[in-house]
């Protein structure tokens, strides 16, 4: 592939549905080098950057290979490169066997394949019909975007050079064929939905007996009525940081799709909130349950867990899992933030590991006055984390990971804050 044009736009309004709408699809050649920022390209109009631009959408890419389909489609426009609205034109660019997260050299930049282009309103303003918009998804070679991870010039006649092959990948055809797939069978979806109601009861039950027999009864003469409900509370935290670890992971290599933006990770950011409120509330109601009652049968449990070495567990244990969460999701935009909410998940995994060791080792023969790390506390979560990392990759290699056809899936991706 070698660059045959380098193109941007100024300013441009447009009248769509009686409103002025500002757009940067109207790109012309500028006949010398830019530079690919990070974000963008250097003196390059985006108008809307909750759908262009950013990291994963910083500069566009199509092949002057597929003109000439488009200049027998519209004859009368008037046509030049940038007309699909790329930043670059480039030759021979195959999106058959240019596949994501390919990553090449060209110019001073390194940049790396990420996603295909999704047509919008302001595409079919530019050609004068919203039919190409239809015509440009069933063509299928719609050009791909690029994430710089070097920034630098590029100009005419530069060539993309392969520096790393992207393994298990989809090529870009491939990826966006899979966007527009007009198979969109929503079994799954409703039969989701039924297996979900079904599960929540039996979720709740089985939880609470795992809790009861595996956690409460290594010490059997203390009970705890709200016990169930403390270890749901700590492993909904685990669960959702779980997930929102994969989310933002999966988010940030191009995987997920285009349309997703940090607005869409509110929702784990608030969950996670949600639950660390719950959790210290219900910790809370069982520490005062206790305290209220003096009760032998229970007041000895807790009470070992305010001595000795036991102490400064107990008070880590609030800052932990309580207090450093709170504070670092307290805010709106905290719970958008990606790099916010990796830190934050990683931290909330620990801390439930914390709660676990918390809970289960005062009762261990030769610990009640104090507590000893070893290495052994760490195989059994590493051993369970890997192996479910291993199943994911394996299952995610042979699935498409957006759920194409999922009548949520648009209503979903049109959030935003």
């Amino acid at each position: 592939m070698q660059i045959l044009s380098t193109n941007i736009a100024k300013p441009t309004t447009i009248l769509w549905r009686g409103k002025q709408v500002q757009t940067g699809i109207y790109k012309t050649p500028t006949n010398q080098p830019i530079y690919l920022g990070t974000q963008d390209v250097k003196g390059d109009i985006v108008s809307d950057r909750k759908v262009h631009g950013g990291e994963y959408k910083a500069c566009y890419i199509f092949s002057s290979n597929h003109y000439a389909y488009w200049q027998n489609l519209y004859p009368n426009l008037d046509w030049e490169y940038g007309m699909l609205g790329e930043n670059l034109t480039v030759s021979d660019l195959d999106e058959t066997q240019v596949f994501i997260g390919d990553i090449y050299k060209v110019g001073d930049a390194l940049v790396q394949v990420t996603q295909p282009r999704e047509p919008c309103y302001k595409f079919g303003v530019k050609f004068g019909t919203q039919n190409v918009l239809k015509q440009f998804i069933e063509h299928g070679y719609p050009g791909t975007y690029l994430r710089v991870l070097e920034e630098g010039f590029v100009e005419k006649g530069d060539e993309f050079v392969l520096i790393e092959k992207a393994e298990n990948s989809l090529t870009v055809h491939q990826f966006f064929n899979l966007l527009y797939t007009k198979t969109k069978d929503q079994k799954l979806t409703r039969t989701n939905i039924k297996l979900s109601a079904i599960f929540i009861p039996v979720f709740a039950i089985t939880i609470s007996l795992a809790a009861i027999d595996w956690l409460m009864s290594i010490e059997p003469h203390w009970f705890s009525t709200i016990f169930g409900v403390y270890y749901f509370s700590g492993t909904v935290i685990a669960a959702i940081a779980a997930v929102t670890i994969a989310t933002v992971y999966l988010k940030e290599h191009g995987y997920l799709h285009s349309r997703m933006t940090n607005d869409h990770l509110f929702s784990l950011g608030a969950l996670q909130f949600a639950f660390i409120n719950f959790w210290g509330y219900i910790a809370f109601s069982q520490y005062l349950l206790i305290w209220y009652a003096d009760l032998p049968e229970e007041t000895f449990w807790i009470l070992q867990r305010w001595e000795g070495g036991w102490a400064i567990m107990s008070l880590l244990l609030i800052v932990i899992h309580f207090l450093v969460p709170y504070i670092a999701l307290v805010s709106q935009p905290s719970k958008m933030n990606p790099r916010r909410l990796k830190f934050i998940s990683v931290w909330l995994l620990f801390a439930h590991l914390f709660d676990l060791y918390w809970l289960v080792m005062p009762q261990m023969p030769g610990l009640a006055d104090g507590f000893v790390f070893s290495w052994i506390d760490l195989v059994f979560p590493v051993a369970a984390v890997g192996f479910i990392i291993i199943i994911f990759n394996m299952k995610a290699k042979k699935e498409n990971l957006i759920p194409i056809g999922d009548p949520k899936l648009k209503r979903g991706l049109d959030f935003h804050l």
